[in-house]
């Protein structure tokens, strides 16, 4: 016996009712719902006991990493400026000891310079004195 062409090129038939996705079709509905309840619940669950607290472990760990970087960091920036105002006042001090001995070699070189000029005058003094003796007589 000889197929016909036209069954044997033809799509099998639908069955009756089903007409597109399951998704649409109401009688699905309440296992689908079931299913959904049921998966919901385990999601939920697992998202309570499982993931939310380790992410909460996370950030509260890098939450306090940050607040102990933060103290470190402001403690060396007191350490810093604590010898900023140590090498400020060393400078200070430097400045005013270099200030004290240029002051003071420049009293002691004044003090110098009159001494010789006070007896480059005493020399010049005797020389005029002698000289005005000399015209005198």
């Amino acid at each position: 016996m000889a197929a016909s062409p036209t069954n044997a090129t033809s799509a099998p038939a639908a069955p009756q009712g089903a007409g597109g996705l399951p998704q649409f079709d109401s009688a699905w509905w309440p296992g689908e719902m079931v299913w959904f309840s049921i998966i919901f619940l385990v999601m939920f669950i697992l998202m309570a006991r499982v993931f939310a607290p380790r992410i909460a472990g996370a950030i509260a760990e890098r939450e306090e990493r940050i607040s102990g970087d933060i103290a470190r960091a402001r403690a060396l920036k007191e350490q810093a400026e604590a010898q900023a105002a140590a090498a400020e006042a060393e400078m200070a001090q430097a400045r005013a000891r270099a200030q004290g001995l240029a002051s003071e070699a420049k009293a002691r070189v004044q003090a110098e310079a009159a001494a010789r000029q006070a007896a480059e005058e005493a020399v010049l003094a005797q020389t005029l004195a002698a000289a005005e003796t000399a015209i005198r007589a």
